[in-house]
């Protein structure tokens, strides 16, 4: 995957996912009219988060963070608006956290490195989101000492009960910090925690909205 979209390519045809992070032109670009946060934001840093919602024809849903917890904007882009992509993969791909100049600083950055030791013993295909992975991908400094470490593992098939126990516990003993991940199953997500302690119906996050689901991997995405 080229982390700049080629000048032959399509956006059109450009794959996008939850947490993915847009490069985009301006505030422009964007469907609704936003707040005035909005501009100050992107002024800073153009970048946009693709939300889980239903997509419309040629458009993706989209958020725009502020630089507090209550200044999010949800929107819809334009495809031929975005100019990059980069996918929280990716961002394990290039250890792009190790260039991050406040990863001594950042205890949520810094954990990185144990969190990618733990998931190759696990074989998972992960990457950081949230504030975490916005800076590292941004390289705007919004996360914090107390920011809690989003995470996203792509896992289109099933994972055992025995496996997610086994890596919740590692995350939770080894980790200085709280950790927040999402199982990504292709249709939508379930978080790890809830996984874990067994509980059913589980939570199912999805393009149109939360369900509770008895079998998370056999919902039609």
């Amino acid at each position: 995957m080229e982390e700049v979209l080629s000048s032959c390519a399509s956006p059109r045809l450009i794959e996008v996912s939850p947490h993915d992070l847009l490069r985009i032109k301006s505030v422009d670009d964007l469907s609704q009219l936003p707040p005035a946060w909005v501009y100050t934001s992107l002024k800073r840093s153009c970048w946009v988060v693709v939300r889980r919602s239903f997509p419309r024809e040629g458009m993706v849903p989209v958020g725009v963070r502020g630089t507090s917890r209550d200044q999010r904007f949800a929107a819809y882009l334009s495809r031929e608006a975005i100019l990059e992509r980069v996918t929280p993969e990716e961002l394990v791909r290039r250890l792009a956290w190790m260039k991050n100049g406040r990863r001594e600083e950042i205890s949520p950055i810094r954990a990185l490195d144990l969190v990618g030791r733990i998931m190759l013993e696990f074989g998972l295909q992960w990457g950081p989101s949230g504030s975490v992975g916005f800076e590292i991908a941004t390289g705007l400094p919004i996360a914090t000492m107390n920011s809690d470490l989003d995470l996203v593992i792509r896992a289109p098939n099933k994972l055992s009960h025995d496996l997610c126990r086994r890596l919740c516990n590692r995350l939770a003993d080894e980790l200085p910090v709280r950790t927040d991940v999402l199982i990504e199953t292709g249709a939508g997500a379930i978080a790890l925690a809830e996984y874990v302690r067994g509980d059913l119906p589980i939570l199912f996050r999805s393009a149109t909205g939360p369900k509770l689901v008895y079998r998370p991997w056999h919902i039609a995405g």
